[in-house]
């Protein structure tokens, strides 16, 4: 006796049809084995089959959806349009965020293959005291930062030549859970030196932002490591000054302080102001998601802030017309 061959439905290389989007919220995401998706719920069905599809939307969806926006109307194309843009800028969120993880872990692997390799623990750094220990000289780049319990950190790099090539390595993150002045500074690094048998008098060169503990002339760390050697050269980061220029300058403060109360009207008056504008930037399917705050620490977020507001000029405009608020007129007359 000869069996017919039993006929598998997921293996018939079925189409999906494109008109099923507007008439069930439905799409094919664009990746091998991919199954019809629901724009509104984000469930999927097994088998690309309109009954299929119809009876998820009729059952769940319908009611509600169709209420909303009627069958064939322009409404319901641009809401269709909307939720198809915002799972393609989600999807794309994800993949910039996955291709950091690997880029991260490709680098922890590579650190780790290197520790390996020399037979040391993976959170040694023995590795780079050695060449320190070797090398005639070496420079230093000192960044102080508080970190989210408010514990001050000294993070400290090193720059050396390993014999083969010049190398720029984290040599150590010391904590400073007190005062920060510039004898504490001083005196913690020359302590870290000393127990890892360093020499800091090989240091040629260091390279600080502008504080006061760091550059002072009588009590900065600069000035107490020339004392141990006269010919070092110090440097400190120009971004500081350029900030105070900025500030300085009485055209570039008229601007960023016009942005900056259009800025903090829309994300910290209110948190409806805020959700009415993003809401409004997805469906107008816009470039970025929200505005960025503006913020005195974090360097040279002026020119982010700004181009974020030219990027989102179009939104801004048709946000500001809507609400009948005395502030709100005001603030749209500066588009004017």
């Amino acid at each position: 006796m000869v069996f017919a061959k039993i006929r598998k439905v997921d293996q018939e290389n079925r189409q999906f049809k494109t008109d099923w989007t507007e008439r069930y919220c439905f799409f094919l995401p664009d990746h091998n084995s991919a199954k019809p998706t629901c724009l509104i719920c984000m469930q999927t069905v097994a088998v690309i089959k309109a009954d299929n599809l119809k009876r998820h939307f009729n059952s769940i969806h319908a009611a509600s959806f169709n209420a909303n926006y009627s069958e064939k109307s322009d409404q319901r194309k641009q809401k269709i349009a909307s939720m198809l843009t915002s799972y393609k800028h989600s999807v794309l969120t994800m993949c910039k965020t996955t291709s950091a993880q690997e880029s991260a872990t490709a680098a922890s692997l590579h650190v780790s293959w290197k520790l390996a390799r020399a037979k040391k623990p993976f959170a040694d750094t023995e590795l780079i005291k050695q060449y320190l220990r070797k090398t005639e000289a070496f420079s230093l780049a000192i960044d102080p930062s508080c970190d989210r319990t408010d514990m001050e950190q000294l993070s400290v790099f090193a720059r050396f030549f390993d014999g083969k090539t010049f190398r720029e390595e984290l040599l150590c993150l010391i904590s400073l859970p007190g005062r920060t002045t510039g004898e504490i500074i001083f005196n913690e690094l020359t302590q870290f030196f000393e127990r890892n048998g360093l020499d800091v008098s090989k240091i040629v060169s260091v390279v600080t932002d502008g504080a006061p503990s760091m550059v002072g002339h009588h009590q900065g760390l600069v000035s107490r490591l020339s004392a141990v050697n006269p010919a070092l050269l110090a440097f400190q980061c120009i971004i500081h000054k350029s900030v105070l220029c900025a500030k300085l300058c009485g055209k570039m403060k008229e601007t960023m302080d016009t942005v900056t109360r259009l800025v903090n009207f829309v994300r910290e008056s209110s948190s409806l102001q805020h959700r009415l504008f993003r809401a409004l930037l997805e469906e107008m399917s816009a470039e970025h998601k929200d505005l960025l705050l503006h913020n005195d620490v974090c360097w040279l977020s002026k020119g982010s802030v700004l181009e974020r507001v030219c990027d989102l000029l179009d939104e801004l405009v048709s946000f500001f017309i809507q609400p009948a608020e005395p502030k709100s007129q005001q603030l749209f007359e500066l588009f004017n």
